[in-house]
């Protein structure tokens, strides 16, 4: 509920990213949310995977700027992505 309460917003064309600050001393965390209109599991689950992978290596090469943040990823493909 906090999240979705006071977090921000960050979207760059089909990913939607949700970030709220925890404290320095917690752990980053991360969820991943496909919409169904990205097509059926394995193209779900491509996805998802992809998404991971992508942002693994951002938040790794700027791991002190997230340090202690929840993230809600959410892919949610249009007409035109």
């Amino acid at each position: 509920d906090r999240l979705r309460t006071n977090g921000n917003w960050v979207v760059c064309g089909s990913l939607r990213l949700r970030v709220l600050r925890l404290g320095e001393e917690s752990p980053l965390l991360v969820g991943f949310s496909i919409k169904r209109t990205a097509g059926n599991a394995v193209i779900r689950n491509r996805l998802r995977r992809r998404t991971r992978a992508a942002m693994a290596e951002v938040f790794h090469q700027e791991s002190s700027k997230y340090s202690g943040a929840l993230c809600l990823a959410v892919v949610s493909p249009t007409a035109d992505a």
